[in-house]
């Protein structure tokens, strides 16, 4: 599972709606769009967007599992 998996995960079993968090991020240029596309894994979600879209969502950005080796190579 990658993070963008875990973390669309989070949001889905939370029921919050994308354009709430991107809104609430208050991280600059980030959209909607960009975090759509970040959760679908058509744009790699930058380091301080996860922080930030954990922290508006409640959970702990150290809960998520970290990928095998084998799952980033593959």
């Amino acid at each position: 599972m990658t993070p963008e998996q875990w973390l669309s995960e989070q949001i889905n079993s939370k029921g919050i709606k994308q354009s709430f968090i991107a809104e609430r991020a208050g991280v600059p240029k980030f959209t909607t769009q960009k975090l759509s596309l970040s959760l679908t894994g058509r744009r790699n979600i930058q380091v301080h967007e996860f922080i930030a879209v954990c922290r508006v969502i409640g959970v702990n950005p150290l809960d998520c599992p970290i990928p095998s080796e084998a799952e980033v190579n593959a």
